[in-house]
């Protein structure tokens, strides 16, 4: 079965598997998805990234390590989807905000990649607005 919006699914997964306390979640391989993963640990609110591929199956996939906190609290607080397929977000570069005062981040499609907002800022681009979290 094919998916309309295939990074609201990995959200959803990934906000499911840390509100349950799983140690890692499985995600169909994509290379969009592979890139926001990316950004996600890079902002320190998931642990790994893998992709892998199961014997006897063409298809690869993501494994991704949440992150936990030394007693056991969620990193990962608050995940949602901004733009979605019926109503696309595009926010300039002098628009972009900061999620939290900081101790949250904005995840965007850029010409320059898949970027954090702080990045973005940084590289003076905008782009659409895929997720926040915090």
């Amino acid at each position: 079965m094919s998916t309309t919006d295939s990074l609201g699914d990995m959200i959803t997964i990934i906000r499911n598997g840390s509100a349950v306390g799983f140690k890692q979640v499985e995600l169909p391989f994509s290379k969009l998805r592979q890139a926001v993963l990316n950004v996600m640990k890079r902002e320190g609110f998931i642990s790994e990234v893998e992709s892998y591929q199961k014997e006897g199956v063409a298809h690869y996939y993501l494994k991704v390590t949440l992150k936990y906190g030394p007693a056991g609290e969620k990193v990962l607080n608050h995940i949602e989807r901004l733009s979605k397929p019926g109503r696309r977000v595009y926010l300039p570069k002098d628009k972009i905000p900061r999620v939290r005062n900081g101790y949250g981040a904005i995840i965007l499609t850029t010409p320059k990649g898949v970027l954090s907002g702080k990045e973005a800022r940084l590289k003076k681009t905008g782009g659409e607005a895929i997720c926040r979290m915090w």
